[in-house]
């Protein structure tokens, strides 16, 4: 995403939240939240991964929530940073920070991805 004006091509005022990933090139790339993080990444490493919702603020187009959950990538929440400039080169206000941030753990014995939400 270049800038907030593709923000309406994308129909961002959508109440459903999209899927998204930051390509090593920091660019947001989101689509629709039934796509998989690896397909909206077209199989390639990403700088962040998760979901996010937009709406329309006084100044414009604003990150109405934003979250690292991608079990596809597994993100740490120190990936925000590259998703706050990424939001940031495009003209869209954002929290400062996740506001929904995951702990992603892999069972060494069975291999099974879990989400830490809330220490639990």
């Amino acid at each position: 995403m270049r800038d907030a004006v593709d923000l309406l091509a994308f129909r961002a005022e959508d109440e459903e939240p999209y899927t998204y990933v930051v390509g090593l090139d920091g660019r947001l790339r989101p689509a629709p939240r039934r796509s998989e993080h690896v397909a909206c990444a077209s199989g390639e490493d990403v700088l962040g991964a998760g979901e996010i919702s937009f709406r329309r603020g006084r100044r414009g187009w604003e990150v109405h929530e934003v979250g690292n959950q991608s079990t596809g990538y597994c993100p740490d929440p120190g990936c925000w940073p590259a998703v706050a400039l990424a939001l940031h080169r495009a003209g869209i206000a954002r929290p400062v920070g996740f506001t929904q941030a995951l702990v992603f753990r892999r069972c060494e014995r069975c291999r099974e991805i879990n989400v830490v939400r809330e220490a639990v």
